[in-house]
């Protein structure tokens, strides 16, 4: 399993910016639980796009009726071959998928997310691309500023 941090890169483009291995552990094991951080927020609420993609997104923007502050949580579930164009919202996500796969698209190129992994995503521009067997993944969505 990994994580993945998308960000934006020097020229301004949605990329992904750290890819954390998580190592598995045996939950049967004698000894002391593990914990791995994958990313820490420390303002509320979260920032807005970066001032370098507002002026150069060519993706469109998705309303997710979050004000800045506020939480939703939802389960997606997409069935196989599913194809979301490249958009963006005023949020800070958190996914992590729970079975099947999909490929989140961004604008340094598709990366593939299988099931347990997961990806913070910052309000980037990105589409997504489901695999044969479909993708279900846990979604945690925080409203950020709008610009």
């Amino acid at each position: 399993m990994r994580s993945l941090i998308a960000g934006v890169d020097d020229d301004g483009r949605s990329s992904i910016v750290t890819e954390l291995p998580i190592e598995i552990q045996d939950v049967y094991r004698d000894g002391p639980s593990s914990r791995q951080d994958l990313y820490t927020l420390r303002e509320t609420p979260p920032p807005p796009r970066s001032a370098t993609q507002v002026g150069a997104t060519k993706a469109g923007f998705h309303e997710a009726g979050l004000e800045p502050g506020h939480l939703n949580i939802c389960v997606l579930q997409m069935p196989a071959g599913v194809e979301h164009p490249m958009h963006y919202t005023h949020t800070l996500n958190l996914h992590v998928i729970v079975a099947g796969s999909a490929e989140v698209l961004l604008d340094d190129g598709p990366h593939l997310l299988e099931m347990g992994d997961s990806l913070v995503l910052p309000p980037v521009d990105h589409g997504w691309r489901t695999g044969a067997g479909g993708c279900t993944q846990t979604i945690m969505s925080l409203g950020s500023i709008r610009p």
